[in-house]
C-alpha cells in the first residue's frame, strides 16, 4: 500500500486532464440548466407568477448554481495542485 501510494505521489499525473474534462463537463452543464429551464423561461414568461412557479423557479435555480459551484471548486482544487486521492 505504501508503495502504491508513493507512485501516485512521484509524478503520474494521467488523471489530472480526465479530471479537468470531467468537471468542465459538470460546469458547462449547469450553466446550460440555468440559462435553459431558469432564465429562458423566465424571459418568456412562460410561467404565470405564483406559488408554483417560485418553487420551480427555487429548485432549478438552487440544482443548477450547486452545481456550478461544486465544479468551480473542484476545477480551482485542481488548479492549484491539490492532489485529495493520494494523501
Amino acid at each position: 500500500m505504501v508503495r502504491r501510494m508513493r507512485f501516485m505521489q512521484v509524478g503520474n499525473h494521467f488523471h489530472i486532464p480526465l479530471l479537468y474534462a470531467a468537471y468542465g463537463w459538470l460546469l458547462l452543464g449547469g450553466t446550460l440548466q440555468f440559462v435553459i429551464d431558469v432564465v429562458a423561461q423566465y424571459a418568456r414568461g412562460k410561467r404565470p407568477p405564483g406559488t408554483a412557479a417560485t418553487l420551480y423557479y427555487g429548485l432549478n435555480s438552487a440544482y443548477a448554481l450547486s452545481q456550478i459551484l461544486f465544479a468551480v471548486l473542484a476545477l480551482l482544487a485542481l488548479s492549484q495542485g491539490l492532489i485529495i486521492l493520494g494523501r
